[in-house]
């Protein structure tokens, strides 16, 4: 094996607390638009169908709205 290794990851090599206000700014000046990247809203009292859906495979990146 050469001394080589393939590790998994979950969530990659984010860090929220620096990546998220970056990704804000980027949405809210036209540079990244999300909307590839969800496959269906949730409304935050659906939040058991979201993941019900997931685990089923129903969606592959569900958004949990968190306002009314």
């Amino acid at each position: 094996n050469q001394g080589k290794r393939l590790l998994g990851t979950w969530g990659g090599d984010s860090d929220p607390d620096r990546d998220f206000p970056k990704y804000c700014e980027m949405i809210l000046s036209g540079v990244l638009d999300p909307s590839p990247m969800i496959t269906k809203i949730y409304a935050l009292e659906n939040i058991n169908e979201a993941l019900d859906d997931l685990e089923a495979g129903k969606v592959v990146r569900p958004m949990i709205c968190m306002k009314p």
